[in-house]
């Protein structure tokens, strides 16, 4: 979806026709309004914690940034890291 605004947008573009609220926007006040139940999260990956560290890509051959995810439950998995540039994975 193009647009997550409620109204007009900040920038000279139009709203597309017949399209004012975002498909979020609709669920949440669903949900606000009591007219959908709240379901459970079923994923087992809780995330923690996501942090920037610089380590060393080996498919970019150089020291770049990484977006580093850390887990809640270690027992699972320990984290999981991507680089910025090439998007390479890797868990640490």
């Amino acid at each position: 979806m193009k647009f997550h605004v409620l109204g007009k947008p900040p920038t000279q573009q139009p709203i597309p026709a017949g399209e004012g609220v975002s498909l979020a926007v609709l669920q949440f006040m669903e949900l606000a309004r009591g007219e959908r139940e709240r379901q459970e999260p079923t994923n087992m990956f809780h995330v923690d914690e996501v942090r920037a560290e610089e380590h060393y890509c080996f498919r970019c051959f150089g020291v770049r940034w990484f977006d580093v995810i850390l887990p809640v439950n270690t027992h699972i998995w320990k984290k999981i890291q991507r680089c910025r540039i090439c998007g390479k994975e890797g868990f640490g």
